[in-house]
């Protein structure tokens, strides 16, 4: 059998309660189990009969034990009646322990717990719903009315120049994409003002709209003055 514990045993006897030390928690046991060898050496006897035997403690009769089993003595004791009289569920807790599974699969498996108000921090961006992009993009007439910029993750490894990033700038009319690689974010608005010498001078034409993903490395000073400068929206 599987011992899951040790500690002190509080036996209820007609002597009151008794603390029997070293006790064994064994869940798979259907009885108590006496550490018949710890009661013996703090000044218990034991008498045995025919299936059984009683344990005296300072010469009074403390157990009775009602018969053995496997060279084991078993407690003749009652059960304690225990009732629940209330359960408080913590939503929180069961949609943790769930792993945060949605609202309908947790009701399945407890109906009577309410989930629609659980405040989980971990649920409010994973379970939030992201609307479709209904807009469009004007149509460009001509390679500079639009251009795309875009720069991806870091990549891994390095490329043999060490760059670590990828800047694309792409025509919105003929889908033509220009790469450079970076080092850092920060070289964007030199590649940015290199493409545009090199496309204006080329095409005769003038960068009219750029559009991006709004991020970090576009949204400044330096990209806003540039286009400030030169009239193009962003």
């Amino acid at each position: 059998m599987h011992v899951m514990a040790e500690g002190t045993l509080q036996l209820k006897t007609s002597l009151g309660k008794l603390s029997l030390p070293n006790s064994l928690v064994v869940p798979s046991a259907s009885s108590v189990l006496i550490p018949l060898g710890s009661c013996l050496n703090d000044g218990a006897t034991c008498k045995g009969y025919k299936g059984g035997a009683n344990l005296f403690y300072k010469n009074n009769c403390l157990i009775r034990t009602t018969e053995i089993v496997n060279n084991i003595l078993l407690i003749d004791t009652p059960p304690d009646s225990r009732a629940c009289v209330s359960v408080k569920l913590d939503t929180l807790i069961i949609n943790k322990q769930l792993g945060h599974s949605k609202n309908f699969v947790a009701s399945k498996i407890f109906p009577s717990v309410d989930f629609s108000k659980v405040n989980c921090i971990s649920c409010s961006p994973s379970k939030s719903y992201w609307l479709p992009f209904s807009g469009s993009f004007p149509a460009p007439a001509s390679c500079l009315d639009m251009v795309h910029m875009e720069i991806c993750v870091p990549i891994s490894p390095k490329s043999c120049g060490r760059n670590r990033y990828v800047f694309q700038l792409i025509y919105g009319y003929s889908r033509m994409c220009f790469i450079y690689l970076l080092k850092s974010k920060y070289e964007s608005f030199g590649k940015l003002f290199e493409f545009q010498i090199l496309t204006e001078n080329q095409t005769c034409s003038k960068i009219k709209t750029v559009t991006s993903d709004n991020g970090g490395e576009f949204i400044n000073s330096r990209f806003q003055d540039l286009f400030s400068k030169k009239g193009i929206i962003h």
